[in-house]
């Protein structure tokens, strides 16, 4: 049995809403510069959603 992580149940949620679409995530090297470049650590359930997706509105 496979059980889905929160936040990429969260970014599915989203999804099929219809609220927002979902664009490709952040890589690891993306959240690497990103950190380092604002002096912040992603709490990893806020890293494992942007890591399955980007939501994006027109």
């Amino acid at each position: 049995m496979t059980t889905t992580r929160p936040g990429t149940a969260a970014a599915r949620r989203l999804a099929e809403s219809g609220v927002a679409g979902i664009a490709p995530g952040l890589t690891d090297a993306e959240f690497t510069r990103l950190e380092a470049r604002f002096g912040i650590e992603f709490a990893a359930d806020h890293r494992e959603f942007l890591a399955a997706g980007l939501p994006v509105t027109d």
